[in-house]
């Protein structure tokens, strides 16, 4: 919920492609307006209980450590290593973090863990 005098636009605009593979999820985030100074990922079993917002395990920029905050016309993708059960289907949401420290939900999905 926004604060009086706050407006949409004072929110960082982004945009997302996440991908799961080995036990990883990937997700590259570009920044189309503002800046993020963090990101976060939600995931849980499909059915079960949403756990904590997590850190990534690394986050990347031109090959090289992410530098933050990542400014509009930059882009990062940041790295989870999960703990997920073959043939299960597991639901995300993945969340930035603005210049103020308020997370925002910028993407949300579904996937099936593959046996490895």
């Amino acid at each position: 919920m926004m604060n009086m005098g706050q407006s949409a636009a004072s929110q960082p605009r982004v945009q997302v492609q996440a991908t799961f593979g080995g036990g990883v999820l990937a997700a590259t985030i570009e920044v189309l307006n503002g800046q993020i100074t963090g990101v976060q990922l939600q995931v849980w079993q499909q059915g079960g209980q949403a756990g904590q917002p997590q850190n990534p395990t690394a986050c990347y920029q031109r090959g090289a450590a992410a530098q933050w905050p990542v400014y509009q016309g930059q882009s990062v993708t940041c790295y989870w290593n999960l703990q997920v059960q073959a043939g299960q289907r597991y639901q995300y949401i993945i969340y930035v973090v603005d210049a103020n420290g308020r997370q925002i939900q910028v993407a949300r999905g579904v996937f099936t863990a593959g046996v490895t």
